[in-house]
């Protein structure tokens, strides 16, 4: 009777280990940090027209600066789009803002004049939009002399208690939510 060796098995079982954990991490990664799904379109005709129809009403205040807040957009709008890798974006900032009572994680982005933008979000953040929650998804447009700073709201002041409690850090959690969420123009 031959005894078997032992030895033998362990590659096979540590390569399903190593491929598994590999699938794995590389789906928690396309979930949470990778921005896939276009979430809105943004029409900066129709932006450009609210801040002109603003500035028309505000013509006497000279330090006015015009913003437009869009809380929803059309259902349409969500789907799976290649233009959410493809085309150009560029960060600003995100940080947290200051109200005292219910902080919310923002990023800015810069979207240059004369260019169709979307915002494309994380399959994960993109559950969270279509689930029924109490903060609805919210951007709010600027103009700046060299074109438009779109400044996307995540309702999650929730994260930055657990991040307190947890590490003492309360912005442990800020390259997360800065993945989460970003607006592509086009190039």
């Amino acid at each position: 009777m031959r005894k078997r060796n032992p030895q033998r098995k362990r590659p096979g079982y540590l390569l399903a280990i190593i491929i598994a954990l590999g699938i794995s991490l590389l789906s928690l990664y396309i979930i949470f940090i990778t921005s896939i799904i276009r979430a809105r379109i943004i029409d900066s005709n129709s932006l450009i027209k609210a801040f002109e129809a603003q500035r028309a009403q505000k013509l006497y205040e000279p330090n006015f600066v015009p913003q437009v807040v869009i809380q929803r957009g059309h259902e349409y709008e969500k789907g799976f789009d290649l233009k959410c890798l493809t085309w150009t974006t560029e960060k600003v900032l995100s940080g947290w803002t200051r109200d005292k009572r219910d902080s919310d994680f923002f990023i800015d982005y810069y979207v240059p004049p004369n260019k169709d933008a979307i915002i494309c979000v994380s399959p994960a953040l993109a559950a969270a939009i279509t689930a029924a929650t109490r903060k609805p998804f919210v951007y709010e447009a600027y103009p700046t002399d060299y074109g438009l700073r779109i400044r996307i709201i995540i309702g999650s002041s929730e994260v930055r208690d657990i991040c307190q409690r947890l590490t003492g850090d309360a912005n442990c959690a800020n390259f997360f939510l800065s993945q989460e969420a970003t607006v592509r123009y086009e190039p």
